[in-house]
């Protein structure tokens, strides 16, 4: 039990001084429930600043709730493209 309750220490940490996107690649039924523990986490720590939904993935009602919360929304766009557009491939 000590280690688990020292594992979800270090965790609450790193999420406090890491956590900066929540990178979704979830079906958009499943985005709801990780947009408000993301809002929870934001309520908490400060972050995330940023919901993402990969290519496919849209859900207005989370992405309004994030919205509300502070947090940017993207919708329906794949990450490594958008890093490999604006840095290229190196």
């Amino acid at each position: 039990m000590k280690n688990l309750i020292k594992t979800w220490k270090a965790y609450q940490k790193a999420l406090k001084n890491s956590l900066e996107i929540v990178n979704i690649f979830r079906p958009p039924e499943e985005v709801e429930s990780i947009v408000k523990q993301s809002i929870r986490l934001r309520e908490k720590y400060g972050k995330p600043y940023v919901i993402w939904m990969q290519l496919g993935i849209v859900n207005e009602n989370a992405a309004r709730e994030a919205e509300k919360a502070g947090i940017t929304v993207i919708m329906d766009t794949c990450i490594m493209r958008e890093h490999k557009r604006i840095y290229g491939e190196g």
